[in-house]
């Protein structure tokens, strides 16, 4: 599968963000990544950033247990240098499948063509986190196709119904897309009530 159109928006409500968005497309392969640092703890942004760098470069990984894997890799990393904790979801389009892993409430969504959407982290556990030393992830798999996927930090899945998500993305570029769920969740003052960390990616 080939993605065909991407977007990005990593936001903060109050200062910096401490969530952290990855996207990379090597031949028929994507790989598409979401980390929420927790706030109010320290390392936030440190463990966010380690999460995503991690797993960047390993669009390779064509397995959920290959994923679910590597976080628990993470966790043991972020836990062992007291660096921070962090959600993650994590997936890669294959040809024929979407596989990946997931820990904590950051999601990811598969709005294919002509087909009811589909929640592919719908199993995943709030807690514990990466980082906790006890974190469990989960493996989700799924039938590939011409469609596009959503992952967030829950600065958008919190704030906004899926019915009002799904009705923004159905449709326009990734771009217009990604600015239509942004609308979903300002408060009127134009400020968010968190971190936005979003990736919009079509898959063809």
């Amino acid at each position: 599968m080939l993605c065909t159109d991407r977007a990005i928006l990593n936001l903060g409500f109050d200062g910096p963000t401490q969530d952290r968005v990855h996207v990379e497309a090597e031949g028929d392969r994507v790989l598409v990544a979401v980390a929420d640092g927790v706030g109010g703890m320290h390392g936030g942004e440190a463990a966010a950033a380690l999460v995503v760098e991690t797993l960047a470069g390993r669009g390779g990984a064509g397995s959920e247990v290959a994923w679910v894997q590597m976080l628990r890799v993470i966790d043991r990393r972020l836990a062992e240098g007291a660096i921070g904790q962090s959600t993650a979801v994590v997936l890669t389009v294959t040809p024929l499948r979407i596989v990946g892993a997931c820990v904590g409430d950051s999601h990811a969504w598969w709005y294919p063509a002509g087909a009811p959407s589909a929640h592919l982290s719908a199993n995943a556990p709030r807690k514990p986190l990466l980082g906790s030393g006890d974190a469990a992830p989960r493996g989700f798999s799924h039938e590939a196709g011409t469609g596009r996927l959503v992952l967030a930090s829950d600065g958008l899945f919190r704030y906004a119904a899926a019915a009002r998500i799904e009705a923004a993305v159905r449709g326009g570029t990734a771009q217009e897309a990604a600015e239509a769920l942004l609308a979903l969740v300002r408060l009127p003052a134009g400020g968010l009530q968190d971190d936005l960390g979003l990736a919009v990616v079509d898959i063809a």
